[in-house]
């Protein structure tokens, strides 16, 4: 067993080098937490990992630009596990060390020497005395004097038995790798768990994230619908269902509540808390009627003030009845461009665009495709 051997020396010199360069990585870091060196390796590796990566289809690009973005986003979850993994190799490491020394022991006679052709026996004593200090004043077993160090050189003798010396090096090596390397494989440990928790990534308060989790299961989204100060017919609620279900998917859940009174809005809010299930708010009116902005307005401001995160609002503008009243009378176009400018001058106070159609000619296909492209897809990019 020479005592300056590398893989001990080599294997506490390492360690203590990891342990004063952690400090000065996190001084470096500070403030910039996903520009440490594992972050920008988990980066690199993901980089190198595209690059044949097929850009041929929008999909394709799609799917590229997703795993570019999640790799700048997880950087930091999985440099702390990269961390915590290299942490537990190290101690693993300094275990199997040890493990292999007392093994070997047991069946081969290991002799303690040294060989040097800068150091003299005084340096060697000071550097094992130094090496090993703690280990000394931990176990009580002491190294030989120095003046014993001469006869210890392998070329004027055997050396000695070796057995306090590896014991002193085993209580080194779990001291200085094995212990820290277990608590900053533990302190990791604790980054990794608050960071899984931290992980800024939509939740179901989110939409898409929700349509997601709703396509995933089977479940095509819930549709709330609430006229205010209208009663529409039969027909016209058969006909904003199968259009709503049409636009959504034929397992959406469209629900039309009963109308709201008039001036009873604030009654209304008072008694019908929204439900955070309902992914699709609409809000129905006739155009008929002539908006006002203490009550239809303040009834959409109220909706839209406790509405649940995640939660689609929108407001539907029914032309039917006004069309089939007036709409062989001259300049009918003109009066109905007021109306809706109207709806939207007072709509806007609770920042809603509304949505004109006709539900009254009961075409479902031409129906959904304006609640989808007019009523959905504006409603996903406001929000």
């Amino acid at each position: 067993m020479d005592l300056l051997a590398v893989p001990l020396l080599g294997t506490i010199a390492w360690n203590l080098i990891v342990y004063l360069w952690l400090p000065v990585a996190a001084v470096k870091r500070f403030g910039r937490p996903r520009h440490d060196p594992l972050s920008r390796a988990v980066g690199w590796i993901a980089g190198a990992a595209r690059r044949d990566f097929d850009r041929s289809t929008p999909l394709h690009r799609a799917a590229d630009t997703f795993q570019q973005r999640w790799s700048k986003l997880a950087a930091p979850l999985a440099g702390a596990r990269i961390a915590r993994t290299l942490h537990l190799s190290a101690a693993l490491f300094a275990a199997g060390v040890i493990a292999g020394i007392y093994l070997r022991a047991l069946v081969v006679e290991y002799r303690a020497g040294w060989e040097s052709t800068f150091l003299g026996p005084e340096a060697v004593h000071g550097l094992l005395a130094t090496m090993l200090g703690p280990a000394i004043a931990l176990t009580g077993v002491d190294i030989p004097p120095a003046s014993d160090f001469p006869a210890l050189r392998w070329s004027n003798g055997d050396g000695i038995i070796a057995g306090p010396l590896i014991h002193l090096w085993t209580t080194t090596l779990a001291g200085a790798v094995i212990l820290p390397r277990l608590a900053l494989a533990l302190w990791q440990g604790l980054r990794i768990a608050r960071l899984s928790h931290a992980m800024p990534t939509s939740g179901r308060e989110d939409f898409y994230t929700r349509r997601l989790l709703r396509a995933g299961r089977g479940d095509l989204g819930r549709v709330q619908v609430t006229p205010y100060a209208y009663t529409p017919d039969r027909s016209t609620r058969s006909a904003l269902t199968a259009a709503l279900a049409r636009a959504l998917g034929d397992g959406a859940q469209v629900t039309i509540d009963p109308p709201v009174a008039y001036g009873e809005e604030e009654n209304w809010l008072a008694a019908h808390p929204p439900d955070p299930d309902v992914d699709y708010r609409a809000l129905l009116f006739s155009v008929a009627a002539t908006p006002e902005s203490e009550n239809h307005g303040a009834f959409a401001s109220g909706v839209a003030k406790t509405l649940p995160a995640g939660t689609m609002l929108a407001a539907l503008v029914d032309e039917g009845p006004f069309r089939s009243r007036f709409e062989r009378q001259a300049g009918f176009e003109e009066r109905i461009g007021g109306r809706s400018a109207a709806w939207r001058s007072v709509l806007a106070e609770a920042g809603i665009v509304p949505l004109s159609l006709d539900l009254s000619r009961g075409e479902t296909e031409s129906l959904a495709e304006r609640l989808e492209g007019g009523l959905l897809l504006d409603a996903e990019l406001r929000r």
